[in-house]
């Protein structure tokens, strides 16, 4: 569900970012997103760009990167109610092509969205997106 609401997105909605997800997490607080982390390996990943939107009425961190293969989505796990034991990665196909893998890390979730099979999307979460 959250998969879906997140892809739904359109890009244009997004601020140019240009900097590693890494360095999201003060353009984040300083728009009133606390918690946007990038588990290691992603943190170096390329962004195009950025910004806050509301799934299930909680707001989201959204972070397309830059050669446009996946889109990163940070939210409160609890707020949605998103239960996945802490620094383990989670695959599944989520329809229409795209897959996602997601992990918890103090009680915030990071999810890796992209076209492709949950092979694939596991492959780059994995590999830091290289």
């Amino acid at each position: 569900e959250i998969a879906e609401s997140a892809v739904k997105f359109d890009g244009a909605t997004f601020e140019d970012a240009g900097v590693p997800a890494g360095e999201l997490v003060d353009w984040f607080v300083l728009r009133g997103f606390d918690g946007f982390f990038v588990p290691l390996g992603l943190d170096s990943v390329e962004t195009q760009g950025a910004t806050i939107a509301k799934i299930g009425n909680q707001p989201v961190a959204l972070v397309d990167t830059a050669n446009g293969t996946a889109r990163f989505v940070v939210f409160d796990h609890d707020q949605l109610g998103v239960e996945i034991p802490p620094g383990e990665w989670r695959v599944a196909d989520v329809g229409g092509g795209r897959s996602a893998a997601i992990r918890q890390q103090d009680g915030m979730c990071f999810m890796v969205l992209m076209k492709g099979s949950p092979q694939d999307v596991s492959d780059f979460a994995r590999r830091g997106g290289g």
